[in-house]
C-alpha cells in the first residue's frame, strides 16, 4: 500500500509541476468537480490541458481554481466539462496571520498552484469568457439534479426549507444563505449538510425497502444486488462525489456483496479497501479535509466507540433495554448513547479542526443529541415532498409538515449558535499538536480494544447492524 501510494504521488507530483503564466490567458480545462457556490461567485477545480500563446495552443498539465463569476454559466457544468475559457490567472493570496486557514498551503497539498478568475463578459460585442466545448458523458446527471432542485421549488415552501432540502437530498448547498451555513457551523453540525455514511445509509435502506418485493430467490438476489449497486453509484455522482460520500458508497458496496456472498467483510477491512482504492486512483486525496475527518470519525466508530459501548453494556446490564423495559428508560438509554456517540466523534475529529479551521463549536453536544435523531425523519420529510409534493390534497399537508419540520431546525440551529462563546476562535493549534494529539487517540484505542480485539468484535451481527439500522457508517 505505501509503495503504490508513493509512487502514484511521485508521479502526480511530477506531472502537475508544470508553470502557467500569470495574466490574462486563453486556456483549454476540463473540470474536475462540478462549481460550488460560495462567496465570490463559483469555483471548481480544473486541469489545464492547453494555452493559447503566440505559436498557437501550446500543451499544458497543471491545477488550477477556476472561480466563475457568471452563475448562469455555473449552473449548466459539471465535472468532466471541457471548456475553453478566458481567465487571470494568478497565484493564491498568503494568509494575513499564522493562526488562520492557509489556503495556499492547502492548494499545493492538492498538487494546485494557481487561481484564475473567469469574469463576466461586460458588453455585448465582448467575445464569451467561458464556452463549453466538450459535455462530460454524466452530463445529463447533473441536469436530473436541477430539475430535481427545480421540482423542489415549485413545491411553494420557503427559500430556506428548499436549500435545506437541496443540501441533504442532493449535496447542494449553492441556496443556503451564508448565515445559514455559519450557524450550523457554530453549533458544530455542520457534518449533517455534507453527504456521509448516514445519508447513503438511508439511501441503501430505502433501496432494500423498495426491492423486498422482488423475492428471495438466487436469481433474483443477484438481480436485486446489481440494481442496488447501480442505483448507489448513480446517487453518488449524482450528488457531486465528494470524499465522504464515495467512502460510504464504497463500503456499501464492499458490505452488500460480501452479504449476497454470505461472507460479509469485517468493517474495518471495508474502511481500509475504500481508502487503498480512493488514494491508489488520487493519492492527494490525503491532504483533503474531507477525506481525512470522514476517515478519522470512521475510525473513531470502529476502534472506540462500539467497543466502549459493548463494555458499558457488559458492565452495566441496565444499558442493554428490552421491549419490556419502560419508555422512559429506553429513551434514557438512547440519550446515553447519543451522548457518547457525539462525543467521541467530536473528540476525535477535533485535533484536525482545530489545525484547519482554527475554530471549535462549545455547544456541539447540545446541537447534535437533539438534531442528529431528527435527521433520518428530515430526510424522509424531503423526499416526500419531492416525490408526492404535486399531489392534490396530500401535498400541501406533505410540504407543510416538512416545512414546520425545517423551520424547527432553524430555530435550534439559531439558538445554539446564538449562545454565549458558542464558538471558540481563533486557536492556534499547529501540526505538532495535532499528530500528539492523533497518537493520544490511537493509543487509547488500542489500550481500550486490547482485550476485546478478537473475532466477535466484527461479526456478521455487528455488519448486519451497521448495513440495516444505518447508524455508524
Amino acid at each position: 500500500f505505501l509503495t503504490a501510494f508513493l509512487f502514484r504521488t511521485q508521479l502526480q507530483v511530477h506531472n502537475y509541476a508544470h508553470s502557467l503564466p500569470l495574466g490574462k490567458q486563453q486556456m483549454q480545462v476540463r473540470l474536475l468537480d462540478s462549481p460550488r457556490a460560495n462567496t465570490y461567485g463559483y469555483k471548481a477545480n480544473a486541469l489545464v490541458q492547453q494555452v493559447l500563446s503566440h505559436e498557437g495552443w501550446v500543451p499544458a498539465h497543471s491545477k488550477i481554481v477556476l472561480r466563475i463569476a457568471d452563475s448562469a454559466v455555473a449552473n449548466v457544468l459539471c465535472r468532466g466539462d471541457r471548456l475553453e475559457v478566458s481567465a487571470r490567472v494568478m497565484l493564491p493570496r498568503q494568509p494575513k496571520a499564522a493562526d488562520t486557514f492557509n489556503y495556499p498551503q492547502y492548494l499545493r497539498r492538492r498538487n494546485i498552484y494557481y487561481v484564475a478568475y473567469c469574469p463576466i463578459t461586460t458588453r455585448p460585442d465582448d467575445p464569451p469568457t467561458l464556452l463549453l466545448s466538450h459535455p462530460s458523458p454524466i452530463h445529463g446527471l447533473l441536469m436530473v439534479q436541477r430539475r430535481w432542485c427545480r421540482h423542489l421549488e415549485d413545491r411553494s415552501m420557503e427559500s430556506q426549507s428548499v436549500a435545506l432540502a437541496q443540501a441533504l437530498l442532493l449535496g447542494n448547498r449553492d441556496h443556503l444563505s451564508d448565515t445559514t451555513q455559519v450557524r450550523f457551523r457554530t453549533a458544530g453540525i455542520a457534518h449533517l449538510l455534507s453527504l456521509s455514511g448516514l445519508h447513503v445509509g438511508l439511501f441503501a435502506a430505502l433501496l432494500s425497502f423498495v426491492c423486498r418485493p422482488l423475492g428471495r430467490r438466487r436469481w433474483s438476489r443477484t438481480a436485486i444486488l446489481v440494481l442496488q449497486l447501480s442505483a448507489l453509484v448513480l446517487y453518488l455522482l449524482l450528488t457531486g462525489d465528494a470524499p465522504s460520500t464515495r467512502r460510504a458508497t464504497l463500503m456499501f458496496v464492499f458490505l452488500m456483496v460480501g452479504q449476497h456472498m454470505h461472507t460479509p467483510p469485517p468493517l474495518a477491512n471495508s474502511l481500509a479497501g475504500a481508502a487503498f482504492l480512493m488514494l491508489f486512483v488520487n493519492p492527494s486525496l490525503i491532504y483533503d479535509v474531507g477525506f481525512q475527518l470522514s476517515y478519522t470519525a470512521m475510525l473513531a466508530i470502529i476502534m472506540i466507540y462500539i467497543p466502549l459501548w459493548r463494555n458499558l453494556k457488559d458492565s452495566y446490564p441496565s444499558l442493554q433495554p428490552s421491549n419490556v423495559d419502560p419508555i422512559w428508560h429506553r429513551i434514557s438509554v438512547y440519550i446515553i448513547q447519543t451522548a457518547l456517540f457525539a462525543t467521541l466523534i467530536q473528540l476525535s475529529t477535533m485535533p484536525l479542526t482545530l489545525y484547519h479551521f482554527h475554530s471549535f463549536p462549545t455547544y456541539f453536544l447540545v446541537a447534535n443529541m437533539i438534531l442528529t435523531p431528527l435527521l433520518p425523519v428530515l430526510m424522509m420529510g424531503a423526499l416526500a415532498s419531492l416525490c408526492f409534493g404535486a399531489i392534490p390534497g396530500l401535498g400541501p399537508v406533505v410540504v407543510a409538515l416538512y416545512s414546520f419540520m425545517a423551520r424547527g431546525v432553524d430555530w435550534i440551529t439559531s439558538a445554539v449558535a446564538a449562545l454565549p462563546h458558542a464558538l471558540l476562535e481563533p486557536v492556534f493549534f499547529p501540526l505538532p499538536a495535532a499528530l500528539l494529539t492523533m497518537v493520544l487517540l490511537v493509543g487509547w484505542a488500542v489500550v481500550l480494544n486490547k482485550k476485546i480485539i478478537s473475532d466477535d468484535l466484527w461479526d456478521d451481527s455487528c455488519v448486519n447492524q451497521l448495513i440495516y439500522k444505518n447508524k455508524l457508517i
